[in-house]
């Protein structure tokens, strides 16, 4: 399959993602989670929350309408890679932090493996 669909395929993963996350404040159970936090730890926790956002919102961008350029840039290694260590960062989360019962850790694995092995193709496919 062309490079350039395989990134978009993983942009439209990476804005559902991204939409998740955007969510959290939502959810019945944050508010009082955080409440629990110490305030430092909630401090942190909420600052690399909002980081992930930005990061992933930038990466659905990229990934969604810069797909060309991805595959053309000098740099597509370096981002290929850091790209491809956020979802194998968070499947190794999901399953040492969290113990995510199935079927929701599989649809996570699902979600995140899909744009590493596509992150780990284009490194390796010339």
């Amino acid at each position: 399959m062309n490079k350039i669909i395989l990134l978009k395929i993983t942009g439209v993963i990476t804005i559902i993602f991204t939409l998740f996350h955007l969510a959290f404040p939502f959810m019945p159970e944050w508010e009082q989670s955080l409440k629990e936090m110490h305030s430092e730890m909630r401090n942190i926790f909420i600052t690399y929350h909002y980081a992930i956002i930005a990061f992933l919102g930038i990466s659905a961008y990229m990934l969604t309408f810069q797909a060309k350029k991805l595959v053309n840039s000098a740099l597509k290694n370096s981002l290929m890679i850091l790209f491809a260590s956020l979802y194998i960062i968070r499947i190794i989360t999901e399953f040492v932090c969290w113990k995510a019962p199935m079927p929701q850790a599989a649809i996570i694995l699902f979600m995140c493996a899909l744009p590493a092995a596509v992150f780990i193709y284009i490194l390796i496919k010339k």
